[in-house]
């Protein structure tokens, strides 16, 4: 059962730190229940409480598979034999 240190910190067990996504630095949420407090990862802020990927949404052109073709046919990887834009390059 982890304890509570002189300042107030709490081990949180590994498995639910890998299961809840939590890594050094991350932040947790306490939200009371009726029957005690329920823990959870809480989703990155700025210094002022603002998402900080919210400037980024929606600003992406195509889907993640049509940039990462992009990507490779500009920056090929060696060896890439079965690449879709092997025969576009020069």
């Amino acid at each position: 059962m982890p304890r509570v240190t002189t300042e107030g910190a709490v081990t949180i067990p590994a498995e639910i730190r890998e299961e809840l996504g939590i890594a050094p630095g991350g932040e947790v949420t306490f939200t009371q229940t009726e029957t005690g407090y329920v823990v959870e990862k809480r989703a990155p802020t700025t210094a002022d409480g603002a998402d900080p990927f919210e400037r980024y949404r929606g600003v992406a052109d195509g889907t993640t598979e049509e940039t990462m073709r992009r990507l490779r046919g500009a920056y090929p990887r060696s060896g890439d034999a079965d690449d879709e834009t092997a025969e576009e390059r020069p």
